[in-house]
């Protein structure tokens, strides 16, 4: 049966005696009409007349608007294209920070039409002290930005295209020196966070893979490495665990003498071989703090030691060992394991590098290991 036509539309009442109101919503791909239908079981219908009002309503508030600066456009990129659609919450949060920081003073109140390769050039300059990590970040802020704008018609052109920050030149990895290191293994079984630096100079793990180490991942050698803790997209820095390591593939980490000793000797009290409050994983942010805390404890002592021994010079200083950050544990790791072994291959499988390039960064050579290498050249 066949009811008033109501706009595009038209309602009919099925065998089923549900009411059916098919509209007209577009053209598909091959030029043929588009439809679609909206059922109710009302006496009348109608309902499915407003359940048709109500999905244009909201299909119209979702209409991008296509004058947008700059700043606006950049907003709804993060949210459409980067929050919840596999970027990690720590990755989805810096883009955050340096849209708003790095981006966005720049060139937020320009309209996305206007933007020009020039703008994006004097970006780049602008920005140049900053490291590489941070420099490739605002790249790919930019240039999702810009695509992004011209698939939705915000621009006609894309600007970033042909277009890059001048990398710095690669610095060799920055670790732990051998006096730095007697230091801080006879300070470790002083200190009761000693530990948390002994379980990264020994594993060469990412803090987040050891945050999510439980004590079935260790069969008394090894060290199944499977999961990393990562940041969610929630405010604050809140971790959850994700079932992958950040290197993306699972891999096995041989552990020697010292590594075994390690684990053998710390408490089984949670499943979580570093457990934080309670029964739950310790966060990365915890792990930090506790082992800059251990830094300054063992400097403090270091002075301590000093001052006591008397009789320095007026210019001398107290021994320090360098506040270095924790993924410089997995730096020292990575340059010993390689001075000690001499194979790329084995230092890559043991930090889950899944290309020899970046290993490579470990092949640096100074002075003092140089002069001893020359020394035993032969014609």
């Amino acid at each position: 049966m066949k009811q008033a036509t109501y706009g595009d539309g038209s309602l009919y009442q099925r065998k089923d005696g549900r009411w059916e109101y098919r509209v007209r919503i577009g053209t598909k791909s091959s030029g043929d009409p588009d439809y679609k239908s909206f059922y109710s079981r009302d006496k009348t219908g109608r309902s499915a007349k407003k359940q048709f009002i109500d999905w244009q309503r909201e299909r119209d508030q979702q209409k991008i608007e296509v004058n947008q600066t700059v700043a606006s456009w950049a907003e709804q990129w993060l949210t459409t294209y980067k929050q919840g659609r596999g970027t990690s919450g720590g990755n989805y949060k810096n883009y955050c920070v340096y849209v708003e920081n790095h981006i966005v003073p720049h060139i937020g109140n320009l309209m996305m039409g206007d933007v020009r390769q020039a703008h994006i050039e004097q970006i780049y300059r602008s920005e140049a002290k900053l490291s590489n990590s941070a420099l490739n970040y605002i790249k790919l802020c930019l240039r999702g930005i810009f695509k992004s704008g011209l698939k939705n018609h915000l621009c006609t052109e894309d600007p970033t295209e042909d277009t890059a920050p001048v990398w710095h030149a690669s610095k060799s990895p920055e670790y732990f020196s051998r006096e730095e290191m007697e230091y801080l293994l006879d300070y470790i079984p002083l200190d009761k966070d000693g530990y948390l630096a002994e379980g990264l100079l020994y594993t060469g793990l990412r803090i987040g893979e050891a945050c999510a180490l439980t004590w079935d991942d260790y069969d008394g050698s090894t060290l199944l490495v499977h999961r990393n803790a990562a940041r969610t997209d929630e405010k604050g820095m809140k971790y959850f665990i994700k079932e992958c390591p950040k290197g993306k593939k699972p891999r096995e980490v041989v552990l020697d003498p010292s590594g075994v000793a390690l684990f053998e000797r710390l408490p089984r009290t949670s499943k979580w071989i570093f457990a934080g409050d309670g029964s739950n994983f310790m966060s990365p942010d915890l792990y930090r703090r506790r082992y800059y805390r251990f830094i300054d404890r063992l400097n403090a002592g270091l002075a301590a030691e000093w001052l006591q021994q008397g009789d320095h010079k007026e210019d001398e200083e107290p021994p320090c060992v360098r506040k270095l950050s924790p993924h410089k544990c997995r730096h020292t790791y990575g340059s010993y394991l390689l001075e000690g072994c001499h194979n790329l291959r084995t230092v890559q499988d043991q930090l889950g590098h899944s290309r020899v390039t970046t290993t490579e960064i470990y092949t640096h050579s100074d002075i003092k290991s140089r002069k001893v290498d020359v020394s035993k050249l032969k014609f």
